[in-house]
């Protein structure tokens, strides 16, 4: 147990200051005290209420919890990677995602989820057979029957229709 250069206790709804050895006999407290809940605040043990005690020695075991479950997850605060010559966020910036593609790609994407909903069925086919299953112009002509040189037409035609309708939202 630590030694503390000042002790308070609560007597008559005030703090009194009384010696460390005071309050131990030793490294037993004094039955006197013995009753009683202290605290330590910048150095000093200070008596405060049950419940205050309580409260504060239930937050220690919650952030001893918290903390030992962190080292048990792997998870690294930035604080422990950092020293003079290093931050510790800069160090787990992830470099390989471009935030700003990233967000012109969320944008554009929910402008063609728009955009889509203005074609006509027939022309929503051909996108969603060519781009979402994957099927190439000549297979896509070969199954209905038509020439290829028209899918392909007609397929640059709605893209064309695609791209005015977004440039307008």
């Amino acid at each position: 147990m630590r030694e503390f250069k000042h002790c308070f206790i609560i007597e008559n709804g005030t703090y009194r200051e009384i010696s460390y050895t005071t309050l131990y006999l030793g490294t037993e407290r004094n039955p006197e005290y013995a009753d009683r809940y202290f605290l330590p605040l910048h150095g000093c043990l200070m008596e405060v209420p049950f419940e205050d005690y309580k409260k504060e020695y239930q937050n220690r075991r919650r952030s001893k919890y918290i903390q030992e479950e962190a080292r048990l997850n792997g998870e690294v605060s930035y604080h422990a990677l950092e020293n003079e010559d290093r931050n510790g966020e800069e160090i787990l910036r992830d470099l390989y995602t471009d935030v700003e593609n990233e967000a012109i790609t969320h944008i554009m994407c929910a402008r063609l989820r728009q955009a889509l909903k203005k074609l006509t069925e027939a022309e929503l086919e051909l996108i969603d057979t060519l781009y979402y299953h994957g099927l190439t112009e000549r297979q896509y002509a070969r199954i209905h029957g038509v020439l290829h040189n028209a899918v392909h037409k007609r397929k640059m035609r709605i893209l064309g229709k695609l791209k005015k309708i977004i440039e307008k939202i």
